[in-house]
């Protein structure tokens, strides 16, 4: 302990940030260090697990960080503790810039966001603003080292971190009614309509420093570091960081100017960061009325706070513009304009409180339709392979079923995956693919078919989970 002694007796007289930001840090540093000398009292596998498990709604998040196995934070205690050794009296001023929570902090190392100095300069004016005491200094070195040194294997960390997140119940959120293309689907009230987008739903939930992305179904999203980056950018500018809200949006890849649906459903499952993800925000709702379902602040009033927020549009993070319809001409128009440039549709959403579930104040408006159907088996023939020309037998189709008609949807295959489709069925069989069709038809028997069906995704874990 004594190089944290001597470090802190050179530096200490320096407190650059708020009493009640340092108390928070602070305390945050003490609880950790509890969590490690109550599990280090027993040598019990079970109750050491039991001790983490107690400690985990005030230290999960931390916790989180530490043990991700796919994160890295680039730097050791050593590194830093040395940093601070060669700077001695000379620079005792941490970065204006520097991270103010632990979180922040963390996730600014393992994202990258700081590397080199200063990365050593942040950790280190993180070490001389709030570790005070000898445990808060260790407990600190232990949390960059990834090691809390409590005896207890990362796999049953890993575990109960899982458990606890199983437990945290994700709210469903605002979704459109479908409305016939020939309809005119404006009432009494005020209505914005603004491009129907062919990306992922995403969730984010900001807590000043700390953002978190998600499905509408609650799936974690671990890809969207641009993002995150972007939405961080924008709390630095806002004085102090907007607090806590939760911005509600799709996460799109552009093939020029149009949506690659494709390509944004295969990058944004994996654990490599994205490459292009732009975040198209079209709503921005307090994190209690979300999470209850229901926020009476009207549309246009949470629109003025997004936009305030967003301010300039950024290469990851956007705004989708809302144009107001006040007649049917105009709608007509923004229709028009949807379909000379090619939008998937418009999406009108009525002036009025946000609800979290399917809503007739917000109403889709689509030429082709989506709709999701499970494998019921595959056709199979020949088809000529476009490099070499010989024929060869592959999936050439699969069965549906609609509305008690069997269909058969033949488009919308890569080569590759006709060949695994008929290599494996199991791979497809049974499991549910996203078609998309222009209308229902009349079929052979009279009973409703599709006009136009091409297979726009297919889930082969066996369920679509974003």
């Amino acid at each position: 302990m004594f190089l944290f002694r001597r470090i802190v007796a050179c530096t200490a007289p320096h407190r650059p940030f708020s009493t009640k930001t340092t108390h928070a840090n602070s305390a945050k540093l003490d609880r950790l260090h509890e969590l490690a000398t109550t599990v280090n009292e027993t040598s019990s596998n079970i109750e050491k697990a039991l001790r983490v498990k107690r400690f985990m709604p005030c230290c999960h998040s931390i916790m989180k960080r530490i043990y991700d196995p796919h994160s890295r934070f680039h730097i050791s205690s050593r590194t830093v503790l040395a940093y601070i050794e060669r700077q001695g009296a000379k620079k005792n001023t941490p970065a204006a810039t520097a991270p103010t929570t632990l979180e922040a902090l963390l996730d600014a190392l393992a994202s990258r966001q700081l590397t080199g100095n200063a990365a050593l300069e942040a950790a280190a004016s993180f070490y001389l603003s709030y570790c005070h005491t000898a445990s808060q200094q260790q407990i600190f070195c232990r949390i960059l080292d990834r090691n809390l040194k409590m005896g207890v294997s990362t796999k049953t960390i890993q575990q109960i971190l899982r458990r606890d997140d199983d437990q945290f119940r994700f709210p469903s959120v605002a979704l459109a009614h479908l409305h016939p293309l020939s309809q005119h689907p404006l009432d009494n009230g005020e209505w914005y309509a603004s491009r129907k987008l062919d990306g992922v739903r995403c969730i984010a939930f900001v807590n000043h420093d700390d953002i978190r992305f998600y499905s509408r179904t609650g799936r974690r999203f671990e890809t969207l570091q641009k993002v995150e980056e972007a939405i961080r950018r924008r709390q630095k500018k806002k004085e102090g960081g907007d607090g806590s809200f939760v911005l509600d949006g799709e996460i799109c890849v552009y093939d020029e100017h149009m949506e690659d649906f494709i390509s944004v459903m295969k990058q944004i499952r994996t654990k490599q960061p994205m490459d292009h993800p732009v975040y198209e925000v079209f709503d921005l709702v307090d994190t209690q009325g979300f999470m209850k379902g229901v926020d009476p602040t009207p549309f246009t009033e949470r629109q003025q706070y997004l936009k305030s927020w967003i301010g300039h549009s950024q290469p990851h993070l956007r705004m989708v513009p809302q144009t107001r319809i006040t007649s049917k001409k105009m709608l007509k128009e923004m229709k028009d304009k949807a379909a000379r440039h090619g939008w998937e549709g418009l999406v009108l959403r009525r002036d009025t409180g946000y609800q979290g579930k399917r809503s007739r104040d917000m109403i889709k408006i689509k030429k082709w339709k989506d709709q999701e159907f499970i494998v019921k088996s595959i056709e199979t023939g020949r088809m000529r392979m476009p490099d070499t020309g010989e024929d060869k037998e592959v999936m050439t189709s699969v069965v549906i079923e609609h509305k008690g008609t069997t269909v058969s949807v033949g488009s919308g295959f890569t080569l590759q995956q006709r060949m695994r489709f008929l290599q494996n069925p199991d791979l497809i069989i049974g499991k549910p693919i996203t078609v998309q069709y222009f209308a229902e038809s009349p079929g052979e028997n009279g009973q409703a078919s599709l006009r136009f069906p091409t297979v726009k995704m297919v889930y082969e874990e066996g369920v679509r989970d974003v």
